[in-house]
């Protein structure tokens, strides 16, 4: 019952967004005529537009395009499909977590079912959630990829390896290195195990098999980079992707640089610009990570060292080319890796999965540990009798109860507050355009058309090509 009430609240912040209408979210077409755009997603060259390469199109024939297409049939207006789309991310996120610390054996009932709530609603998932929702699905699938590793029950590496890969598949290919970000902590897992070569061994099977899960979309971007112009060079360089990506904004979730970017209609993205200004919100979205790290420290927590290990790995992967005041001593090395033989790796914000799962697995575990010592009646220090056996309540219950209340309400402020979309919301598409598209398809001969003026006013601020 608690599952159904946690996804149907999360459900119901993604109906608040918008107003009944179509919001700016990864592509416009995708929303508007699915089946088109998965038909021109199936070839590497795209005559519309003036004629363009698809930029990794192909990633978006599962899920989300067909998740489209099939509401597109079923003729359910196109803001509803959009923010059942964002439900499916958000419920995905918080029953894959809570599936992953169940089987971990991480807290108890209702500290699995707060963090799982806190990480479907962490600073990342809604600053982009209805922004460039696809962009977040990578990160809340990854713990389903993690999950047939690390469950203790008993079942053969075979099938381990194949329930993982099969999650694999399900992230898609929009952005490769999201995506390869889901392998960091599974990786880790196997390389970690008492048996070094047979772990070896399962990893490279494990390997394998996520490389066959992917083929339908590692194929075609092989071929897409065959044929790319080199448009990394044209697009953030490395100390744009860094600046903001320092050892305080990892620990919030916030090191994506776009969320601080605000242009002339306000900022790029609603949300993560008041998780980053606002200081109540600065300070109660960190809160949760502090407490990860108070929870990865402490006893008792199973598999701690790997999770631990996990914290650091996706640490450091997060900050090492920080460039900002207090950055580290390789900074520069790193971004000027970054700008040249790792630049598929720029952004390096794709990564923060790595880090956010141990640590909210580490927040799991350290409520439970103060509520354990509720659970035992333990008595305040003035009812203790010096031979009483049972340990001191130090924390009130109802101190406890305040604060992981308050640390929900704060992390889901933007989404009740209905800031998540951008500008640029629409009920629908004027008819004098769909009559204009008609009147030209009707006319003989293949053909492209150029509209002019492209936009009623130019824009040009970096982040608003």
């Amino acid at each position: 019952m608690r599952l159904f009430t946690a996804c149907l609240l999360l459900t119901a912040a993604s109906f608040l967004q918008g107003g009944g209408r179509v919001v700016p979210d990864t592509k416009l077409d995708l929303t508007l005529s699915p089946a088109a755009f998965l038909g021109r997603a199936l070839h590497v060259w795209d005559a519309g537009h003036l004629g363009q390469l698809q930029n990794q199109a192909y990633g978006y024939l599962f899920p989300m395009g067909p998740f489209h297409l099939v509401l597109r049939l079923l003729q359910v207006p196109e803001w509803v499909t959009q923010r059942l789309w964002w439900s499916l991310v958000l419920c995905t996120a918080f029953l894959g977590f809570w599936r992953l610390a169940r089987a971990v054996g991480v807290g108890g009932p209702w500290t699995r079912y707060l963090g799982a709530l806190l990480f479907a609603l962490s600073p990342r998932f809604l600053a982009e959630i209805a922004v460039t929702s696809i962009e977040v699905w990578p990160m809340a699938v990854a713990p389903w990829v993690l999950l047939p590793l690390v469950d203790p029950a008993p079942q053969r590496t075979r099938r381990r390896i194949l329930r993982s890969a099969l999650a694999f598949g399900c992230i898609g290919g929009v952005n490769a290195i999201a995506t390869g970000a889901a392998l960091v902590l599974p990786t880790l897992w196997w390389l970690t195990r008492e048996r070094p070569a047979r772990a070896v061994r399962g990893l490279i099977a494990w390997l394998g098999a996520c490389v066959l899960a992917g083929l339908w979309w590692i194929g075609p971007l092989v071929v897409l980079g065959r044929y790319s112009p080199p448009f990394l060079d044209w697009i953030e360089n490395a100390a744009a992707t860094t600046s903001t990506a320092s050892p305080y904004t990892a620990l919030q979730g916030t090191t994506h640089w776009l969320s601080y970017l605000r242009v002339a209609d306000g900022p790029t993205w609603p949300a993560g610009w008041v998780t980053v200004t606002v200081p109540v919100l600065v300070v109660t979205t960190t809160v949760p990570a502090i407490i990860g790290l108070v929870g990865l420290t402490l006893r008792g927590m199973p598999d701690r060292s790997f999770w631990r290990l996990g914290a650091v790995v996706g640490l450091v992967l997060l900050v090492a080319g920080f460039g900002g005041p207090a950055h580290g001593p390789f900074a520069g090395d790193v971004r000027a890796l970054l700008d040249g033989s790792l630049a598929p790796f720029r952004n390096i914000h794709k990564f923060e999965l790595v880090l956010r799962i141990p640590l909210m697995l580490g927040l799991v575990h350290a409520v439970h540990a103060v509520g354990a010592v509720h659970a035992m009646g333990a008595p305040t220090p003035r009812e203790r009798s010096a031979d009483d056996p049972r340990p001191t309540r130090w924390v009130p219950r109802e101190l406890v109860a305040a604060v992981t209340g308050v640390l929900v309400v704060a992390a889901a402020a933007p989404a009740v507050a209905a800031m998540l979309p951008r500008a640029g919301a629409y009920e629908q598409v004027a008819d004098y355009w769909r009559e204009v598209a008609g009147w030209l398809d009707d006319q003989p001969g293949p053909g492209t058309v150029l509209v002019v003026p492209a936009a009623p006013a130019a824009e040009l601020t970096w982040g608003s090509p």
